[in-house]
């Protein structure tokens, strides 16, 4: 059986900008987006479960969602619910943050490209952990190639159409891999052995993801930073895109400085001192000002406004 139902955002909402950013890595294979369609495999009372979704036209900005699993029922599609409203962070006020920072020199011209962008957050907390440990130190189109094998190696599958797709491995099919698993697709051994160690503890129970996710912004800084191999940037990461959490700048980011650099200093390098300097005047939206900021990066768009802070 397959079940279908809309789910309403709260305006502006521009889907297909937003779900564009999943098809910026060619290999890509767990957020899928294609021909304005999102699908996404989610775990279902422990078994995979295919989600599509793409934009109504016309009207009220909202998604139809169709899931396709034969099981399905009630809870199953409260768990998609929550788990898309989360990845497309609709709950978020956009308009607050539009109305508080629209009258920015610097942001007022993305504001105005970029309406109905939201941010895209990853919709399980130890995804977003493990992803934190793949992208550190290397550039995104590789740590996407790592990704790939991952998943293709470790999580379940759904067939729907003649194509499989994938879901992101869980932290009990991780804990189950070896160094030698991780090494042969690349990851180094200290990345492996963080990855495996961090799935162990979460498999066992002794790293509460539900719990850290309550936390607030500091206190799961300094919890985050305790786990081996992830550091401040991890945490800080993890927290805008993890938890989707709206106050939020991952200033030792490089992509982060390459934007500063480009928009707010002329082209000159920057450091994580001044991102964060900067930046103070963006609160309490930090994470979409810079998610903004990160957009017009993708985009190679020319500076439009310059200063040297």
């Amino acid at each position: 059986m397959r079940r279908q139902f809309c789910l309403c955002a709260s305006p502006p909402f521009d889907f297909d900008l937003t779900a564009s950013l999943f098809a910026r890595f060619p290999s890509e294979i767990v957020d899928v987006y294609r021909d304005n369609v999102y699908s996404r495999v989610f775990g279902l009372d422990g078994r995979p479960g295919l989600a599509r979704s793409w934009a109504e036209r016309g009207g009220l900005p909202r998604l139809n969602v169709l899931v396709t699993d034969e099981a399905i029922s009630d809870g199953d599609l409260s768990t998609v619910e929550a788990r898309l409203r989360h990845t497309f962070d609709l709950d978020f006020p956009l308009n607050d943050f539009y109305g508080a920072l629209g009258g920015d020199p610097l942001l007022a011209p993305l504001i105005a490209r970029y309406n109905g962008l939201r941010m895209l957050v990853r919709p399980y907390l130890f995804e977003a952990l493990v992803m934190s440990i793949t992208t550190q130190q290397i550039n995104l189109t590789f740590a996407y190639n790592l990704k790939a094998r991952l998943v293709q190696k470790f999580g379940q599958t759904v067939e729907y159409e003649g194509q499989t797709y994938f879901a992101f491995p869980a932290a009990t099919a991780l804990a189950k891999a070896t160094i030698t698993d991780l090494r042969q697709m690349q990851y180094s051994e200290r990345k492996a052995d963080y990855i495996i160690g961090l799935a162990r503890r979460v498999a066992s129970g002794e790293l509460d993801m539900e719990g850290l996710a309550r936390l607030p912004d500091d206190e799961f800084i300094q919890e985050v930073t305790k786990v081996r191999g992830l550091g401040r940037w991890s945490a800080e990461w993890t927290l805008s895109r993890g938890l989707g959490r709206p106050d939020i700048v991952a200033a030792d980011d490089i992509g982060v400085q390459r934007a500063f650099s480009r928009y707010c200093f002329a082209g000159k390098p920057v450091t994580a001192t001044q991102v964060r300097e900067l930046a103070e005047r963006w609160r309490p939206y930090r994470s979409y000002a810079v998610h903004y900021l990160l957009m017009a990066l993708y985009h190679r768009l020319e500076p439009w406004y310059a200063t040297e802070g």
